[in-house]
């Protein structure tokens, strides 16, 4: 379906459960097709094989990049998070978007949704299940993601939770240039 090197116009630089899904679908309408966890998760599973990869070797594999990514306008939410910065060097004319939440309404956010995947898909047969159909990439890639460790603050609580919800959005705002990017609370609704 998608095909060719990757020029995305806009890279999504906001944790998970922080209206990215939203996010995804308005770019869908304004910009073109848009790369969201919900595509190698559901919808395309073989990308889980570049994506673990990627974050077995620590960057993004230049020819998986192209036929993942190939044809998509703009990318949100995880996995393509863990590597906004590689993203906007290899496009640095994309704007980005950070997109925020009241961090103890992420924390809660996430473990009731994420949350719960993880407390089912860490025990057997779960986790046998998952690895045989080559589907490791959600379960392993968010309880161990590299430098990241964000499954590991939300489990430890609120104080963790926040302050590394802030760190990764003042490291974003510190990374991106204040003329390229857009710090957008979902509800704020769009036009």
């Amino acid at each position: 379906m998608h095909c060719g090197t990757p020029s995305l116009k806009v890279i999504g630089a906001g944790l998970s459960r922080t209206g990215t899904l939203s996010l995804k679908t308005a770019l869908d309408i304004l910009v073109g097709p848009c790369y969201h966890g919900t595509i190698p998760t559901l919808e395309k599973h073989q990308d889980c094989l570049f994506w673990n990869k990627c974050l077995k070797d620590g960057h993004l594999d230049e020819e998986g990049y192209a036929t993942v990514l190939g044809g998509y306008k703009a990318v949100v939410d995880f996995p393509c998070v863990l590597w906004y910065k590689e993203l906007i060097a290899r496009n640095p004319d994309a704007k980005v978007i950070l997109t925020i939440r009241d961090p103890l309404k992420w924390r809660q956010s996430c473990l009731n949704s994420v949350g719960k995947y993880l407390d089912v898909t860490e025990t057997w047969p779960c986790t046998w299940f998952h690895s045989l159909l080559g589907l490791d990439l959600p379960r392993d890639a968010i309880i161990k993601l590299p430098g990241l460790n964000m499954w590991e603050t939300i489990r430890c609580g609120e104080d963790s939770s926040a302050d590394y919800f802030n760190t990764h959005v003042d490291e974003v705002k510190k990374h991106v240039p204040a003329d390229n990017l857009l710090v957008f609370e979902v509800q704020q609704g769009w036009e």
